[in-house]
């Protein structure tokens, strides 16, 4: 009757069907392999089969730019191929049935997800937040932090039987109850880092280096410019060295509870970008919860072998007179650096607002006129502004490391008023502290 009842009221939208239909797909795949309803599987299989090509992006991102969300439809898909793919688990056996089952390029795609989230990671497992996350899991078999998604990867990895983008023992607990102890050491014995790749159709850039990891955003908005679960986060940057995660995006602390705290995380001001004139990228209309106006398109300009990145955006250019904003990041081996040029490009007076969003456990401190630090666990980033009349201050700012779950942190501001166009660039210079090894 359940199995009924969702194939009577299946929540696809055509062109813009969501997590919600995958859901609904892979309840159907469960009760059909359960109670051996064939049609009511053999139904889910070919939706989920076509499905992981509406619903991602050619470079494996999911289309509704929110890595939460790209995080539980790789779980929805994995879940899917395990209930799909009964029999031996050796190295090689489930693959070869997902491909019988569901064809080759289904496969393909998978593994794209699985690396495209790898890639993400900084070393600890950690994914920053771009876009919406509401916590959510298909199964919740282990508590962990919302942030660590790399044993979403590893099972992945498993269930292709593939080692080259596995993380390394971040599974282990799901690794034998899904795969058996063997499985479990093999992914015990397998880890890395993501290597960096070129961004593709979803915009996000990572600059890598051997315990540094900087995610560049420049997502359009997702579900075919619908926005439903994007944020105002154009040419922003999360930053983490070791296991201090200095610049990071705030979440999402909740949904339709409280409307004026859901668009307070999805406005510009709280993610490490430009403001002009107080003016939203993509305009925010307070009603309309799960949706932005398709005002900014967003543009990968330059990459290069995962040590720079450009890229600008038109969201200002409804402005009357109208502004481009242009931002490069560039990383420095030695010393460990990064150097953030943000150009603004009009011809009139406009006022500019950057905000730099530190992550938790993070200190800011102003030291000097065009300075902050940046104190951490392990070290310490110190960014230091050019022209040095843009002085920083510290301001109190919000971040959700789950949803509904609300923690204090420091917010870096500048801003600068003037007649366009505007240069400006912070170097970002990291130093171990004394005594860490």
């Amino acid at each position: 009757e359940h199995g009924r009842h969702i194939a009577d009221h299946l929540e696809w939208g055509g062109e813009l069907s969501t997590n919600h239909y995958l859901s609904d797909l892979l309840g159907l795949a469960y009760l059909g392999r359960a109670l051996k309803e064939r049609p009511m599987f053999e139904f889910a299989l070919r939706e989920l089969a076509s499905e992981i090509f509406n619903q991602t992006r050619a470079d494996g991102f999911d289309h509704e730019s929110s890595t939460a969300y790209h995080r539980l439809v790789l779980e929805i898909f994995f879940f899917f191929g395990l209930a799909a793919t009964p029999g031996p688990d050796d190295k090689n056996a489930r693959r070869a049935a997902l491909e019988r089952t569901v064809g080759i390029p289904f496969v393909e795609r998978f593994r794209l997800m699985a690396r495209a989230l790898s890639g993400i990671l900084d070393n600890q497992g950690r994914a920053p937040f771009l876009g919406d996350n509401d916590s959510g899991h298909v199964h919740s078999l282990l508590h962990r932090e919302d942030a660590d998604m790399a044993y979403a990867v590893d099972l992945s990895a498993l269930l292709l039987g593939e080692d080259s983008f596995r993380r390394g023992g971040s599974a282990g607990s799901e690794g034998v109850w899904f795969f058996g102890f063997e499985a479990a050491r093999r992914l015990a014995n397998v880890g890395g880092t993501g290597a960096p790749s070129a961004p593709g159709e979803s915009g996000i850039a990572v600059l890598r280096g051997p315990n540094d990891v900087l995610v560049f955003a420049a997502q359009p908005n997702g579900t075919r410019g619908v926005g439903n679960h994007t944020h105002n986060d154009k040419l922003s940057f999360c930053l983490t060295v070791g296991r201090d995660a200095f610049l990071t995006d705030p979440g999402t602390l909740t949904y339709t509870a409280v409307p004026e705290d859901r668009n307070a995380f999805r406005r510009t001001a709280a993610h490490s970008t430009v403001q002009v004139d107080d003016f939203e990228q993509n305009r925010i209309i307070p009603e309309q919860l799960f949706a932005l106006a398709d005002d900014a398109t967003p543009t990968i300009l330059q990459y290069k072998d995962g040590v720079r990145v450009a890229g600008h955006h038109d969201g200002y250019s409804r402005l009357i007179d109208p502004v481009l904003h242009k931002r490069s990041i560039e990383r420095i081996a030695s010393p460990l650096s990064w150097i953030i040029e943000d150009e603004l490009e009009a011809a009139a007076d406009h006022d500019l607002s950057w905000k730099f969003i530190c992550g938790p456990g993070i200190e800011a401190v102003v030291d000097g006129p065009g300075v902050v630090r940046l104190v951490g666990e392990e070290g310490e980033l110190e960014i230091k502004a050019h022209p040095a009349t843009l002085r920083f201050q510290i301001e109190k700012g919000r971040l959700a490391p789950a949803y509904g779950v609300e923690i204090e942190s420091a917010v870096v501001s500048a801003a600068w008023k003037g007649k366009l166009p505007f240069r400006a660039t912070f170097t970002a210079v990291w130093r171990m502290k004394e005594g860490v090894r």
